[in-house]
């Protein structure tokens, strides 16, 4: 293996790695643009992006492989590369350290902010709405969304309290936080290095309100499918871990909660007991716990919604 090009002055400019990297992401980002070209691109061999980007990283910290690396691991290992990798440029420009790139006879860092620039783009918010939820799912984030509005979902809120669930621990082994608080932390990083690029840039500034929009909603609506439960007193008793898919002390305050516990019912029953039918009823009281009292009567008696209607003095 070849040792990584490098100097004081250009960095990993000029080392092969880099200009293949830069070629593939060209080809990529213009056969995707239909003005440009109209035939079908080869798809992108995303994990030797990231292999590449991994090794001309070793040698210095550069913006523009971390952006690389970051849309290499979208694609590879889903949502969670967002925030290994805002974290990694955040901590690289808080560092004090020397940061590529770097103009010679220009002020430190006066070419960060364009070297960060995809973060403002369409294509970000475009690749992570395509990122899966984690790295094995066919989950996407764009379908997440639609799923926590309820449009047209092809998930029940049972099911979808279940996934994220499944999320959260596959994160907290990989140690990062849920993904509500992911959302939360890249919107704080990227509101610091903004700051910090544009206050050294005297032509283009870096502008992610739309990025940090976009996951300011989402922290919100995870954050709506679970509310700290609150006593007689109108006091919050409780705030949820942010790694916490359980209550570790085994109460179950909340239809979330009841969700979860029940679902490792289910995960019993599947490892050890696989002829039992108890799941199927399970599965069905998941499905109910998620629905209001109008649409478990439909539920369970469907000739009585309108009876129903009359007698709470709703019409259909």
């Amino acid at each position: 293996m070849n040792a990584i090009v490098f100097n004081e002055i250009d960095g990993v400019e000029y080392d092969p790695l880099y200009n293949e990297i830069l070629l593939a992401l060209s080809d990529h980002d213009n056969s995707a643009d239909p003005l440009i070209n109209s035939e079908e691109s080869e798809s992108v061999d995303w994990v030797d992006i990231c292999e590449k980007c991994e090794r001309l990283l070793t040698a210095c910290k550069d913006l523009r492989v971390m952006i690389w690396h970051l849309r290499a691991t979208l694609h590879t290992q889903g949502i969670i590369a967002l925030f290994h990798d805002i974290r990694r440029i955040d901590e690289a420009l808080a560092s004090g350290e020397t940061v590529f790139p770097h103009m010679p006879d220009e002020p430190e860092g006066s070419s960060h902010a364009a070297a960060l620039g995809w973060m403002a783009t369409a294509s970000c918010l475009s690749e992570i709405k395509q990122a899966r939820l984690m790295a094995d799912s066919t989950l996407t984030i764009e379908e997440l969304q639609r799923c926590m509005l309820q449009d047209d979902s092809v998930l029940t809120w049972s099911e979808l309290i279940v996934i994220l669930g499944k999320s959260a621990v596959r994160y907290q082994a990989q140690g990062c936080p849920a993904l509500q608080f992911q959302c939360s932390f890249v919107v704080e990083a990227l509101a610091r290095i903004e700051q910090y690029a544009n206050q050294h840039s005297d032509s283009y500034q870096l502008d992610c309100r739309n990025l940090r929009a976009v996951l300011s909603k989402m922290a919100a609506q995870l954050a709506g499918l679970e509310q700290p439960p609150v006593d007689d007193a109108g006091v919050v008793t409780e705030v949820p871990d942010e790694n916490s898919t359980l209550r570790r002390d085994g109460q179950i305050r909340s239809r979330q909660d009841a969700v979860l516990m029940m679902n490792s019912i289910i995960d019993y029953f599947k490892a050890h007991e696989p002829s039992h039918p108890a799941p199927i009823f399970i599965r069905r009281a998941q499905k109910l716990i998620g629905m209001e009292f109008e649409d478990i009567v439909e539920e369970l008696m469907p000739d009585a919604r309108g009876a129903l209607g009359t007698f709470i003095g709703k019409s259909g």
